[in-house]
């Protein structure tokens, strides 16, 4: 379905415009919450906020719990079979108008991205391991130093702290 260029425009404008509560930014220009958000405004139209924002909280939620279920599959296959950590959202309301996803330990993910998302969730499922499990993971092959979560040319990569190379994709493919 296209989407008229002008509309969608003065669409997402006037969400920046009244957007002091909004934890995203209707302005992203990362390809794939611009295809998202264009398919969005395709099947429904120009829609209010609150609508919106429960579409929005719903995409963070699904992209927590897909990216969780990845990290904890690769985590689970080198340290054995774990509980945690947990995804928990609170609804979007009047009190919390972006309602809340978190996972494990962490604050709020406000991110809207796989990418983005991934780095995240693996930063918190590292931290919920070394926390519960009291395990440093992963660890660098060649440094045995322990990993950070970051994007690396836009891959969620797990990066040597040591001297900064990357060791292997968060997730595969």
């Amino acid at each position: 379905m296209s989407v008229p260029a002008g509309e969608f425009r003065r669409w997402l404008d006037g969400l920046a415009a009244g957007g002091d509560t909004l934890d995203w930014d209707p302005a992203s220009e990362h390809a794939e919450f611009r295809a998202w958000i264009a398919s969005v405004y395709a099947g429904n139209g120009a829609m209010t906020m609150p609508w919106l924002e429960r579409l929005i909280h719903e995409r963070r939620r699904d992209l927590v719990v897909h990216a969780l279920r990845r990290v904890k599959d690769r985590a689970e296959a080198e340290l054995g079979s774990f509980d945690g950590p947990a995804v928990t959202t609170v609804a979007p309301s009047d009190e919390e108008p972006n309602g809340i996803v978190r996972c494990g330990y962490g604050d709020r993910i406000t991110e809207l991205t796989s990418d983005r998302v991934t780095v995240t969730v693996a930063d918190r499922v590292q931290d919920w391991i070394a926390r519960d499990r009291r395990v440093v993971w992963p660890v660098c092959p060649e440094h045995g130093r322990g990993l950070h979560a970051m994007l690396d040319d836009g891959t969620p990569s797990w990066i040597c702290g040591h001297t900064h190379h990357r060791v292997s994709t968060i997730v595969d493919g």
